[in-house]
């Protein structure tokens, strides 16, 4: 995260319910799915960070959801503008931060895994976290 960005860590027991608001508000706004190993990301802690390898960009924002695999929990990110979509998936996911601007607009979300990936998932246009459908009652 760059000084002008705040982070915020989302509260595992608050996941899955964060992922069905924010789908719900998100849902057709356009995003940009980006991965590389944290470490690359604790280097230059941004979430427009230009090591990342773009998996898609500025598609819409189908959801997300998590799951209980037979490999253990996975975060589903869908996104496209028709089916089939493009599912990308953060096997074992252990940290989902929100990364907001200094006024609270949340940028962008970043999901770090069991592996030392890093997802990140970047808004085109942010959104004030209050307009988020109870964002704030949310442990984070």
């Amino acid at each position: 995260m760059n000084l002008s960005m705040k982070e915020l860590e989302i509260m595992r027991g608050s996941w899955a319910a964060f992922c069905d608001r924010f789908s719900r508000q998100q849902r057709g706004g356009l995003v940009s799915v980006r991965v590389l190993d944290t470490a690359a990301f604790t280097l230059e802690p941004r979430i427009d960070n230009p090591a990342a390898e773009i998996v898609a960009q500025w598609l819409p924002l189908q959801g997300l959801t998590l799951e209980q695999t037979d490999r253990g929990l996975e975060l589903q990110i869908t996104i496209g503008r028709e089916p089939p979509h493009i599912t990308h998936r953060v096997r074992r996911p252990i940290r989902i931060f929100s990364e907001n601007d200094p006024d609270g607009s949340i940028l962008g979300l970043r999901v770090e895994d069991a592996d030392d990936r890093t997802a990140l998932l970047v808004l085109r246009a942010a959104y004030r976290a209050g307009t988020l459908d109870g964002i704030g009652d949310y442990e984070i």
